[in-house]
């Protein structure tokens, strides 16, 4: 007999939390460490929002679902910024009760996201991975704080409640999500822009310094991004034939708007002072196409009925010569991200919330301006 779902998005809401504080308490997790955990996090969130849960919402509901995605992406940074008001701004252990209300609504969040998840069957284990993979570095940095500065037994309290909250929010997610008749057609599309705020937030933290942190957390982009998907693969067909149709609509959207991309590019780059200002447009102005370019394929694959496949089939009957600036194009991001970092590029996406500079020196990054561990308060 199968585990109850229910226990399930409990314990895979909890326990991410509790593998944390134990990280934390043996002190394990270094900061050369947090980069990559964090990229694998945000990676793994991005496959499971991209590929399950957007064409599962747009398949059922189309528009609507975007609609939704955008309102989950942009409500949590309203809230903070409402929040934040008449604040000072800075995470510290001084507005602790701040930073622990904060944090219990965002455990809380992530718990009812697992939960809801559980409930709908929908991309259930790739939202626990992701959520995971995020919760335990955030968890142990915090709590290593909080040690630090109240002592070891008061870090203890904090993530016992902090699990409890999250619990908590799994309990009421998937009791939610069970109660509302039709929730499989929109709610994940909800879920994947909160997921994608919360995960990706303060993008920049413990980016890559050296040629091989770069290739570490390249690394640990591929793994994150490959892994839900084996998840997925497991778990049988559900939403494959979404994901597919998604899959062949970002096929036809690069072969199409891959020319038009370079070329606007290219005049990015001859405005800015010339060929050798290509990096530097790349970091900030290629993620925003790239992002353009899997909301055209979601339209185009779930609201307008494949309308670009007619177009997309008299460019491949061109042969090899019509991939050439597809080619190309993906040759620049790849290279873009890795000069940046992966996590850092793909989150320029949101504009830059961390407030630094674009650019390719970023090793200290970390070091100024940052808590440790309470960007998410």
């Amino acid at each position: 007999m199968p585990p109850d779902p229910m226990i399930q998005a409990l314990l895979a809401a909890a326990l991410p939390v509790l593998f944390g504080a134990l990280l934390a308490f043996s002190s394990s997790l270094g900061a050369r460490s947090r980069g990559p955990v964090r990229t694998f996090a945000a990676f793994a969130a991005l496959a499971v929002v991209v590929l399950e849960l957007l064409p599962t919402a747009a398949a059922q509901t189309g528009l609507f679902a975007l609609l939704l995605f955008a309102l989950g992406l942009g409500l949590p940074a309203v809230v903070e910024k409402l929040s934040s008001r008449g604040s000072s701004g800075e995470h510290s252990l001084s507005g602790e009760r701040v930073v622990a209300i904060g944090l219990a609504a965002h455990q809380a969040v992530d718990g009812m996201e697992v939960g809801a998840a559980w409930a709908l069957g929908t991309g259930a284990l790739g939202v626990s991975v992701a959520i995971a993979a995020h919760s335990v570095p955030l968890m142990a940095v915090l709590l290593l704080e909080v040690a630090r500065h109240r002592g070891r037994n008061q870090a203890i309290g904090w993530a016992a409640g902090l699990a409890a909250v999250t619990a908590a929010g799994a309990l009421a997610g998937h009791s939610g999500a069970a109660a509302m008749p039709g929730a499989e057609g929109w709610l994940p599309a909800l879920l994947g822009g909160l997921m994608v705020h919360v995960v990706w937030h303060h993008h920049r933290e413990d980016a890559p310094d050296t040629v091989g942190t770069r290739w570490l957390d390249f690394g640990a982009a591929v793994l994150g991004f490959a892994l839900p998907l084996v998840v997925m693969e497991l778990g049988g067909p559900h939403g494959h034939d979404s994901a597919e149709a998604l899959v062949e609509g970002l096929g036809r959207v690069l072969l199409l708007g891959a020319p038009w991309a370079l070329v606007m590019v290219g005049i990015q780059a001859t405005r800015a002072g010339g060929w050798t200002q290509i990096p530097s447009v790349m970091s900030g102005f290629g993620p925003r196409l790239l992002a353009t370019g899997v909301l055209w394929a979601l339209v185009d694959a779930f609201v307008l009925n494949e309308a670009s496949a007619e177009l997309a089939s008299k460019l491949e009957a061109l042969g090899p010569a019509a991939w050439l600036a597809p080619t190309l194009w993906m040759g620049l991001v790849l290279w873009s991200a890795w000069l940046e970092g992966p996590r850092a590029w793909v989150g320029e996406i949101g504009g830059g919330e961390d407030g630094h500079d674009h650019g390719h020196d970023h090793g200290h990054d970390h070091d100024h301006g940052h808590g440790h561990g309470h960007d998410h308060a």
